[in-house]
């Protein structure tokens, strides 16, 4: 018999880890390649059975929603610099949707706009999202292709490190990016 693990999100282990890693450490950013299962029925043309490339970032808040924004940062940039070396041509853009947080919308004009700019991935506000409120707190991302018409990406802020760690301080960044529907879209 072979070991094996399924997962459904490699996001939630890296989680459990990054909340361990935070006792000794003032920052975590960890990375996984992962395949993933999932039971629900996605459609034509999509597989319950994906590999998935997740980061996960974690550090304590120190107001202002100052550490939110340099998390963001962080993973905007990384997936702003991948899109634009591997899918030039497939128009990619990442989208971000604040659920009605007045100081998460203030650093996005503020802080982590300007970080980003000079790229030719777009940053894009998308405010009618309503899907993942309450999954994500705070602010979701959403990664696609073709002008925003095929979703290859997810994330958003989470309280998993705080619940894990029993410290509200906690600030925990998710993201995801399918990377067989990447390179299928990119290849064709």
């Amino acid at each position: 018999m072979r070991a094996g693990e399924v997962v459904s999100d490699p996001t939630n282990a890296l989680a459990i880890e990054a909340a361990l890693r935070r006792r000794h450490q003032e920052e975590v950013h960890l990375a996984a390649v992962h395949r993933v299962l999932r039971a629900q029925d996605f459609g034509p043309g999509m597989s319950a059975h994906f590999r998935l490339f997740a980061l996960v970032s974690s550090a304590r808040a120190v107001g202002s929603d100052s550490t939110q924004a340099r998390l963001l940062i962080r993973h905007l940039t990384y997936r702003q610099t991948v899109l634009a070396d591997l899918a030039p041509t497939a128009a990619p853009q990442l989208h971000v949707t604040t659920f009605d947080d007045q100081v998460t919308q203030e650093r996005l004009a503020d802080t982590v706009r300007p970080a980003l700019d000079g790229s030719t991935v777009p940053l894009v506000d998308e405010p009618e999202r309503t899907r993942a409120r309450g999954y994500y707190t705070g602010c979701a991302l959403r990664i696609s292709i073709l002008g925003g018409d095929l979703e290859i990406g997810d994330g958003g802020f989470t309280d998993w490190t705080a619940r894990l760690s029993g410290n509200a301080k906690e600030r925990c960044l998710v993201s995801c990016l399918a990377t067989e529907r990447l390179a299928d879209r990119v290849a064709h």
